[in-house]
């Protein structure tokens, strides 16, 4: 992720970031009738199977309760299912038939109300963290934890559990370089070694913050140490430790950030009733090749 077009290494991370679903445990007690991660995590383990528990959660709480905010939490599991990226080595934009699928899943949870209909980042999509809620997951990555949950809902601490979803998925993440035209290079380079490379600097990063270092010889020494509080005492670090070697990050390409907003405003269009799904696709494609005519639009 750090390498440029040419393959040289322009900077290192001294984290990796994949996901899992954040799920509220007294929700799943008492309408899925466990909360334990493994046996959460079966009923979420397919499309098929998280949507009849979107149903489920919907039935037995006469329509209370919904199993995520909106549609576009559950985009990162068809983003990271992916076999092909959105750009070939021809410079071909591709939209994989797991994403063409996506607009259907996306079109069931809005008609079959099994999500609040919330933004991601919006003011009702943090206030559904907090204790009491009817939300009863959220899709995020390791910084999720941390930097999203706890800080925002410190009040729902000890009723969260991790466990994952259909596909495993990485979200995001923090890279440091030198900076080419810098007077102080060797210094630079000293930092950025410290922080990425040291194991005994990412042993106290890891163990001061909880964040998942991105380090395996490190990570996998320490995986067995953590018990999250937030999490009713579950080990987050085995969890990741677990999904990090998981991830391709061969599919991503520069142009990520803004293809996923493309594709999400084309899938709200469509599940909107603003357009058909043909026609959604074809505004979605239409959308790169105006933005990005360096790129090959079929």
């Amino acid at each position: 992720m750090g390498t440029d077009s040419t393959g040289v290494l322009r900077a290192i991370s001294w984290q990796t970031t994949p996901g899992g679903f954040f799920y509220r445990r007294s929700i799943a007690k008492e309408y899925l009738g466990t909360d334990d991660p493994e046996e959460v995590g079966k009923m979420l383990s397919s499309v098929d199977k998280f949507l009849e528990t979107g149903r489920l959660l919907k039935e037995k709480s006469n329509g209370k309760i919904k199993i995520i905010p909106g549609y576009a939490d559950y985009s990162w599991y068809p983003l990271s299912a992916r076999k092909s990226g959105f750009i070939n080595d021809k410079n071909e934009f591709i939209i994989d038939p797991t994403l063409v699928d996506f607009f259907d899943t996306a079109k069931i949870l809005r008609e079959e109300n099994l999500t609040e209909k919330i933004a991601q980042w919006s003011p009702p999509w943090f206030e559904g963290m907090k204790a009491g809620s009817n939300i009863f997951g959220y899709v995020l990555p390791t910084w999720g934890l941390h930097y999203v949950l706890k800080t925002n809902a410190p009040d729902s601490s000890g009723d969260w559990g991790l466990t994952n979803g259909p596909s495993s998925y990485f979200w995001g993440g923090t890279w440091l370089g030198v900076y080419a035209n810098s007077k102080k290079k060797e210094a630079a380079w000293k930092f950025v070694h410290m922080m990425t490379l040291d194991h005994d600097t990412l042993k106290w990063w890891a163990t001061l913050t909880g964040d998942f270092v991105g380090n395996r010889v490190v990570f996998d020494e320490i995986k067995g140490t953590f018990s999250d509080p937030y999490l009713n005492g579950q080990n987050h670090y085995e969890f990741f430790a677990k999904e990090a070697p998981k991830i391709d990050s061969s599919i991503v390409s520069r142009y990520d950030l803004e293809l996923n907003n493309m594709l999400l405003g084309a899938i709200g269009n469509y599940i909107d009733g603003l357009k058909t799904k043909e026609e959604a696709i074809q505004s979605f494609k239409d959308d790169v090749e105006n933005a990005y005519p360096e790129l090959i639009v079929k």
